[in-house]
């Protein structure tokens, strides 16, 4: 119960400060976050890219 609770503060003060942010800021965090993905996904080996439907290059 304790757990919960503070996961959902600690959600709801994201949201909170996510709202209070600029457009700017906004778009800086969404590429951040997007960046970090493609990083992730560049070093999984085949068969676990295919689980998320990953777009592989093939040359």
């Amino acid at each position: 119960m304790k757990k919960t609770l503070l996961l959902a503060g600690i959600g709801a003060y994201a949201y909170y400060m996510y709202k209070k942010m600029s457009p700017e800021e906004k778009a800086n965090i969404s590429s951040k976050i997007k960046e970090t993905g493609k990083k992730l996904t560049e070093n999984l080996p085949e068969e676990i890219k295919s689980l998320f439907n990953t777009k592989t290059q093939t040359t």
